[in-house]
């Protein structure tokens, strides 16, 4: 198909055009002819099916001039020789039928059965008895009525070509048959009934079911002509219709009041009845004729409009065949002439000439591929410079941070090992500063994304600002970030960096209308001292960061030997501890809490501690911190939960006096969705009441989502619970939350009872806060009280109650067993 020219392509579609179309139009053309001749097949049937009636009718009376002449039941002579004659010229009329259509309808058999049985009756019909001769007639009607049927099926009239046609066929053939034949059975028993003048049982019993059966199928009638949808099809059968339940409907009531009443016995004339009888069925002929008519006439009609449309089927096909050859030479000539001006707009295009434009010089869907063209080219234009601003893109993004715009680790690594080249090259010392900034988790997940963003950009800047040109800042990722120092001349130039790279850092910043201080961890290796190559620089510098987080954050460290073994027994803490569980390395403390006006124990804090086989007691500060690290810091926390909850219920099921014990909750277990459910789990597990359980947050952990944190508080209010605030005064959140929160006990922070009553400032805050809480009535707990000046103040300022090293350290559980039951033993204040 490519190989052909477009008068060729335009010959071949018009050509497969005009074939498809020409197939189309003869099966359509094809199934009008197949109707029409559907139609007159069942004209013709209506005709030969009129003869047939024709015939039956005067069969019907034939029979009954005969058994009424020879069972003596007439009246007066009835013309034998007239009636003879009209059948003859119907079958002559049938015999003419037959040889002209008996290709079509198939009816021979048929046929010659009833010119058989007929020629036998004029034959022999003298020598038999009266009820012979009516068998012998209602054998031929039978086979009338069969050859009806047969023409019905071979005609196709079962099926009209609407509803009121389908009515009509389905009385003729079906329903007004049988009527006319039980009507004359009707006009035979009781003509012969009346000439008798006597009736016995089996024939009245046969006449009430006649008359039953005629009574029914005029209902039908009646159902059929109601039935019909066609308002002028009624009025035109209704007159027929009309006069033939009159007619029947009076020789029932003939039947039914002269001959079938017992009294005074049979009181109508055999010539009579006969009489009424006859106008019935010749009624029911009338009908059979209006019906037929009708149906010639819908047929007829249906044959006209079906030969209209294949005329104008015809003319409208001529039409579109002459269009349709006057548009394709015209589309063929416009696509030539837009095809031309295509071919020299691409030569222009492909000599690089990307301003060309093309006129077609048509205003039809060709004019729109010519301004399709234009706008291609335009694109095209377009496309190359954004292709070539993409790449500088791509280009700037493999080797420049998304966030920050300071280079990446791929560009990072690439200059280090210029550097390092130089270095070498000139020897030189270089050095490799690793920056990790301090909290920077925290201020994210409570302030947010967002705004952790907008604080590593403005850190960014204050980074670049204390560099040199020629120095080299970089973001690893997250909040971690690699110098380089080039060309230096001694440590103490790394060393000074540093420190103004910290001191920057500790200057106020805004972030999202809120004023932050940040610090940073920084670790420093030296080229040739620390390593000759970027690795082991980088991971050196990592391993002095590290080192410089655990001296307290905010300063720096230079690499030694001594730190890869802290570094190498930090991570064997980190492998141990993730096995201490399933070990059942760790245990619980119970530090008590005294209640300073009851003068009793009111609580326990659990406290978890880890004995480790070979390090013996790991101090919470070395491996609470890497559970949060690592992530065990939940399933760590829950083990606390279940293990206290139980350890109460044990104390309480001892019979000893129930205290609250609290826990202390982390972040991490706290923002899980199914902390709640946990909590219960645990409760449910021990089957503690609720009420003897506090769990203890921080103000940081609450602030971190405050409106989920007041969601989960409250639910944890319905189970029962106490709620505690840890710490409170270390945070930097607004006091509002107080009220916000539903809070049962503030836990004054260690820190300003440390110096209390001797620093001025501290013991203001701790004055503030007792006062603030009794206002709020919530319960004030002292944590960290080791001094009697301490518990002297706190008394005298009616602090609810204290926990700390004076009152008692934290008790293994068979210490805080014995102090539980002998509680008179426990220090009196």
């Amino acid at each position: 198909m490519n190989r052909l020219d477009y008068l060729k392509k335009f010959m071949l579609f018009g050509v497969l055009f005009l074939l498809s179309a020409g197939v189309l139009g003869f099966i359509l053309f094809d199934e009008i002819m197949e109707e029409i001749d559907h139609a007159e097949k069942k004209l013709i049937g209506l005709k030969y099916n009129g003869a047939v009636r024709e015939s039956l009718e005067l069969l019907q009376e034939h029979r009954d001039i005969i058994y009424t002449s020879l069972n003596g039941s007439g009246g007066a002579q009835e013309p034998f020789d007239k009636n003879e004659a009209e059948i003859g010229q119907a079958f002559i009329k049938l015999e003419q039928l037959q040889i002209q259509y008996d290709g079509l309808l198939q009816t021979s058999t048929e046929w010659n059965q009833i010119k058989t049985d007929w020629s036998r009756l004029l034959q022999n019909g003298q020598a038999l008895t009266a009820m012979q001769n009516y068998d012998l007639h209602t054998q031929i009607i039978a086979n009338l009525l069969k050859l009806k049927m047969n023409v019905t099926e071979q005609a196709g009239l079962k099926l009209g070509p609407g509803q009121d046609s389908y009515q009509l066929i389905d009385f003729m053939i079906h329903k007004l048959p049988p009527l006319i034949e039980s009507t004359s059975r009707t006009r035979r028993l009781g003509a012969e009934m009346a000439a008798k003048n006597d009736l016995s049982l089996d024939q009245k019993n046969e006449l009430i079911l006649l008359s039953g059966s005629i009574q029914a199928q005029m209902d039908s009638v009646k159902t059929v002509f109601d039935g019909l949808t066609d308002p002028s099809l009624q009025d035109g059968l209704y007159p027929s219709a009309n006069h033939y339940l009159v007619s029947t409907q009076a020789l029932l009531h003939a039947l039914n009041g002269s001959i079938l009443q017992t009294e005074p016995g049979i009181t109508i004339a055999p010539a009579d009845f006969n009489r009424m009888a006859a106008q019935a069925i010749h009624s029911a002929y009338t009908l059979y004729d209006a019906q037929e008519s009708s149906l010639q006439q819908m047929l007829q009609e249906r044959i006209d409009s079906l030969q209209q449309q294949l005329l104008v089927g015809a003319g409208t096909a001529l039409a579109i065949f002459v269009t349709l050859c006057y548009l394709i030479g015209s589309l063929y000539e416009s696509m030539w002439r837009a095809v031309q001006h295509l071919k020299r707009a691409a030569a222009q295009i492909s000599n690089g000439d990307l301003l060309v434009q093309i006129d077609v010089g048509t205003r039809d869907e060709l004019h729109e591929v010519g301004e399709a063209f234009n706008t291609m080219v335009t694109g095209f234009r377009q496309m190359m410079s954004e292709r070539q601003q993409y790449e500088e893109k791509i280009k700037y993004h493999a080797f420049y941070d998304a966030l920050t715009g300071l280079p990446n680790r791929v560009l990072f690594n690439d200059r280090l090992q210029q550097a390092l080249e130089r270095a070498k090259r000139d020897s030189q010392i270089l050095a490799v500063l690793f920056l990790d900034l301090d909290r920077f988790k925290f201020i994210n997940d409570t302030m947010g994304h967002e705004a952790g963003d907008e604080l590593l950009q403005q850190i960014s800047g204050r980074l670049k600002s204390c560099l040199r040109a020629e120095d080299t800042v970089s973001r690893l990722g997250g909040d971690e970030f690699l110098i380089i120092l080039p060309r230096i001349r001694s440590s103490d130039d790394a060393r000074k960096v540093a420190e103004t790279i910290l001191r920057n850092l500790s200057l106020p910043l805004i972030v999202a209308s809120t004023e932050l201080v940040m610090t940073g961890s920084v670790g420093i290796s030296l080229f040739p001292v620390d390593g000759d190559n970027s690795i082991t620089l980088m991971k050196h510098a990592d391993t002095a960061m590290y080192a410089a987080k655990n001296s307290g954050k905010n300063g720096f460290q230079f690499y030694n030997a001594e730190m890869n073994t802290r570094t190498e027994e930090r991570l064997k803490l980190e492998m141990a501890l993730r096995k201490a569980l399933d070990r059942g390395e760790f245990t619980l403390l119970y530090q008590p809490r005294y209640h300073l006006q009851q003068g009793r124990v009111s609580g326990m804090e659990a406290l978890v501690r880890w004995q480790h086989a070979d390090l013996g007691l790991v101090p919470p500060s070395d491996f609470i911190p890497l559970a949060e690290e690592c992530g065990l810091i939940v399933p760590l926390g829950e083990w606390v939960l279940r293990t206290a909850c139980l350890q109460n219920k044990a104390w309480q099921a001892s019979g000893l006096p129930p205290v609250r014990v609290s826990v202390n909750i982390s972040l991490a277990q706290f923002r899980r969705e199914e902390f709640v459910t946990v909590v219960q789990q645990a409760l449910e597990a021990a089957d503690l009441d609720p009420s003897w359980l506090e769990l203890e947050l921080t103000e940081s952990i609450v602030m971190n989502n405050a409106e989920m944190a007041r969601n989960k508080l409250e639910q944890l209010r319905k189970l029962g619970l106490h709620i505690s605030l840890d710490d409170f005064g270390t945070g930097f959140s607004s006091l509002s939350y107080l009220k916000y929160f539903p809070l049962d006990t503030l836990k004054i922070d260690r820190s300003f009872i440390k110096d209390t009553p001797f620093a001025a400032k501290d013991t203001a805050i701790t004055k503030t806060i007792i006062s603030l809480g009794r206002r709020l009535n919530l319960n004030i707990v002292a944590e960290g009280v080791e001094t009697e000046e301490q518990l002297a103040f706190l008394v005298s300022r009616r602090c609810n109650e204290v926990q700390g090293y004076l009152i008692s350290k934290p008790l293994s559980v068979p210490a805080a067993t014995d102090l539980l039951q002998h509680p008179q033993a426990f220090r009196t204040i």
